[in-house]
């Protein structure tokens, strides 16, 4: 097989390797962010922070709101 321009060749190469390593390291920071969080929720379930996160962002109170309750 010949390559007629080699240059456009070489940098087609490196764009995707480039654009694999960006695919490759999105997959796998989806699969430690998914995996540590089951972890760390199963762990803190029962923390301060863990339940005010969660009242915050689940039923749109601010912080002060959730530290009277």
């Amino acid at each position: 097989m010949r390559i007629k321009n080699k240059k456009r060749f070489y940098i087609m190469i490196i764009i995707l390797f480039l654009v694999s390593i960006i695919v490759l390291s999105l997959a796998f920071g989806i699969f430690w962010n998914t995996f540590f969080n089951t972890v760390s929720d199963e762990a803190n379930s029962s923390t301060v922070g863990t339940d005010a996160a969660t009242a915050i962002f689940e039923k749109d109170i601010t912080f002060e709101e959730y530290l009277r309750n």
